[in-house]
């Protein structure tokens, strides 16, 4: 007997492990290690491996029952030990793109910016790549774009990309104004967009405006400037512009009268100012002068009264006009008694005023009457009367 043959014919127990990526060639090699006995050293076994029900599409896992072996030296009894084919995942570097929009715009979101920099992907695979914007709030900022993925095929690393909200570009004009001297008062809310737009989650651009025209200011135009921005815009402000006004100003002239022949009286009016009556000394700059052509020389009848604005630049007034009326001077005229005899001449006729009075206006009084009675000098002898008439 062979004890030597024996001896080695025992048996010895081998392991052999082999792993590929996912995507590659499916392949094993000849190498082992032996779990249990030994090999004495030299000896070539013979070994030939196989791999069957595997290929590059085969999922990644560990597989234990798709190895298989042969072997040509008899001076040995082998057996099965741990035979292992792994499929490891295929590495894949992705980096994300970068994104850019401005505040208040949609947020793109698409799972498909991005760019593999290292491996490739096998197979017409989807490596089914969820990003996600890691947003903490809506205003202006840069955020980070962080990717996971659902295809356990792959082992993916990512370089993270940006989004960057940038602030939202608006133009805007603003034109306000105010009466001269009164309170100089800026709404914030009055403005026209010209271009850009505000965004859908904004109703206003809560802005402060300022100005340096005051309730003492001049009338004239006063630039508007952005006190206080909103930082979630970029907002160029044009045609800004503050006006102060003439007042607008009405005037009603009080209606006046007088006697013929008298002084006339002195020219009087009300002023209103936004329907309130006021005095003209509350208003500062207020030179208003009334006129009519009515005198104490002025025959009777009606006269306009009109007015003249000597400070234009301030105060826009509107007059309405009075009428000065000029009336009849009242006297009452006596005729003198006259008498004679019959067969005389008869006396000149004359009267006197018994009441009122002659103007003393420089101007020649002239009552144009007439006194006439029906006595002649051969009239019979009895009283008849004297009656008069004027014509002024």
């Amino acid at each position: 007997m062979d004890f030597g043959a024996w001896y080695w014919n025992t048996s010895h127990a081998i392991n052999k492990y082999q792993s590929s990526t996912y995507g590659d060639e499916v392949a094993v090699d000849n190498s082992f290690s032996v779990k249990s006995g030994s090999v004495i050293l030299g000896d070539n076994l013979g070994i030939n491996f196989s791999v069957e029900d595997l290929d590059n599409r085969s999922n990644v896992n560990t597989y234990d029952e798709v190895i298989s072996f042969t072997y040509t030296n008899t001076n040995y009894h082998l057996q099965k030990g741990s035979f292992v084919y792994e499929i490891t995942a295929r590495p894949i570097s992705i980096t994300i793109n970068n994104r850019q929009c401005e505040y208040g715009d949609d947020v793109i979101d698409d799972n498909s910016l991005y760019k593999i920099t290292n491996g490739t992907i096998v197979n017409g695979d989807n490596l089914c790549v969820d990003l996600t914007v890691n947003l903490t709030g809506i205003k202006p900022n840069t955020y980070s774009i962080t990717g996971d993925w659902n295809n356990s095929n792959y082992e993916i690393t990512f370089t993270n990309g940006t989004l960057t909200i940038t602030k939202r570009n608006i133009t805007i004009s603003t034109y306000q104004k105010s009466e001269y001297g009164t309170n100089v008062v800026i709404d914030n809310n009055v403005y026209t967009i010209e271009s850009g737009s505000l965004a859908n989650i904004d109703s206003d651009l809560k802005l402060v405006l300022t100005t340096s025209a005051r309730k003492s200011s001049d009338v004239g135009t006063y630039p508007i400037i952005l006190q206080s921005n909103n930082s979630n815009y970029n907002i160029t402000l044009v045609n800004a512009e503050y006006e102060i006004v003439a007042r607008k100003i009405k005037v009603e002239i009080d209606n006046q009268s007088s006697i013929y022949g008298d002084v006339t009286n002195s020219l009087t009016s009300k002023t209103y100012y936004n329907g309130s009556s006021i005095s003209a000394s509350d208003l500062r700059y207020f030179n208003i002068q009334l006129q009519s052509l009515a005198t104490n020389k002025s025959n009777v009848g009606d006269y306009t009264i009109t007015g003249i604005n000597n400070e234009t630049t301030r105060n826009d007034v509107t007059f309405i006009d009075g009428t000065y009326t000029i009336t009849k001077r009242k006297l009452t005229i006596e005729a003198d008694n006259k008498s004679s005899q019959y067969g005389d001449d008869l006396q000149e006729l004359t009267y006197k005023i018994v009441n009122g009075t002659l103007p003393d206006n420089g101007v020649e009084q002239i009552l144009n009457v007439e006194l006439s009675t029906t006595a002649n000098p051969r009239g019979g002898v009895k009283t008849y009367p004297i009656t008069g008439t004027y014509n002024n």
